[in-house]
C-alpha cells in the first residue's frame, strides 16, 4: 500500500511538470512570435542593394547620396539611420556583400525604391561611382 502511495505521488508529480512543460512551451511559441513581429516591423524601413562594388574605405553614407543623385531621387545622409554591408555567411562565394539601407521613413523608402526601378538602367561614371542598379528592393525578412 505504501509503495502504491509512493508511485501515485511520483505519477502526480510527473503530470504536474508536463503540464508546466506545456505552459513553457506555449509561452516560448508566443514570444518567437512576437520577436518575429518586431523584427518584421524593423525592416519595413530597410532597402537591400545587390552588386554594389566595394571599396576599401568607402562611405555608403556618401556613396547612398550619389545613388540618389543617379536615379534621379536625392538623399540627404538625415534621411538614413543606418547603411552597412551584409556579412556573407558562405566565404567561398566571392560575391559583393549586399548594402542594406535603413531610411527615416517608409515614404523615403519607397520613394527611393520607385525612382531606383524606374531608372534602374541608368550608369554614372561621377565621382568614381560606376553603378548599374541591378537590384535594389525592399528588405522585409532574412530568407
Amino acid at each position: 500500500m505504501e509503495r502504491q502511495d509512493s508511485i501515485e505521488t511520483r505519477l502526480t508529480q510527473v503530470e504536474s511538470q508536463l503540464r508546466s512543460s506545456d505552459d513553457v512551451t506555449s509561452q516560448v511559441n508566443l514570444l518567437q512570435d512576437k520577436i518575429n513581429a518586431m523584427e518584421q516591423q524593423a525592416r519595413l524601413y530597410n532597402v537591400e542593394i545587390a552588386n554594389l562594388p566595394e571599396r576599401c574605405n568607402e562611405n555608403l553614407l556618401s556613396i547612398i547620396e550619389k545613388i540618389g543623385c543617379i536615379i534621379k531621387h536625392p538623399v540627404s545622409k538625415s534621411d538614413i539611420v543606418s547603411a552597412h554591408r551584409m556579412p556573407q555567411f558562405d566565404k567561398k562565394y566571392s560575391r559583393q556583400k549586399n548594402v542594406i539601407i535603413k531610411f527615416t521613413t517608409k515614404i523615403i523608402r519607397d520613394n527611393f525604391i520607385t525612382a531606383a526601378r524606374v531608372n534602374k538602367c541608368l550608369k554614372s561614371d561621377q565621382s568614381d561611382l560606376v553603378l548599374y542598379i541591378t537590384y535594389i528592393h525592399k528588405r522585409t525578412s532574412y530568407s
